[in-house]
């Protein structure tokens, strides 16, 4: 089992830490690198809405333009590239929460460890990262 000081974790968390700079200022590359999708016309204007720092952005719109996936996304992005980010949730029902958002959630973490291993524990109402500080060593 590797181990925080074998040679191949810290340069994998290295490359990591430095792709996560690069997704911090732009979260369409961070969906399709990520999740390995590519985002809809309308989820990447969204997604370059919430780019800049401070952004401040809401979405009406009708149904199946991906809207919970895309809020999954920036969910994930947000907990991903920003040290110690809390990203609270709201949604007008504890189903669009619990079921639609968390369903939403889970399903992209789950295809994000699938592709480039886990750096995120998911849990019943909140996430956390477990990617350790290789640059302290």
């Amino acid at each position: 089992m590797a181990t925080v000081t074998d040679p191949g974790y810290v340069a994998q968390s290295q490359a990591y830490l430095t792709l996560r700079k690069h997704w911090r200022k732009a979260p369409v590359m961070y969906v399709r690198q990520r999740f390995g999708v590519e985002p809809t016309w309308q989820q990447v204007q969204i997604l370059e809405a919430i780019a800049p720092p401070g952004a401040k952005v809401s979405v009406r719109s009708g149904h199946g333009i991906g809207k919970s996936s895309c809020a999954a996304f920036i969910v994930l992005w947000c907990l991903e590239t920003h040290d110690f980010s809390k990203v609270p949730c709201t949604a007008p029902s504890s189903h669009q929460l619990r079921d639609v958002l968390w369903g939403e959630l889970a399903k992209w973490q789950r295809s994000a460890d699938e592709q480039s291993g886990h750096w995120f524990r998911l849990m019943s109402d909140f996430a956390r990262a477990i990617l350790l500080d290789v640059t302290a060593m």
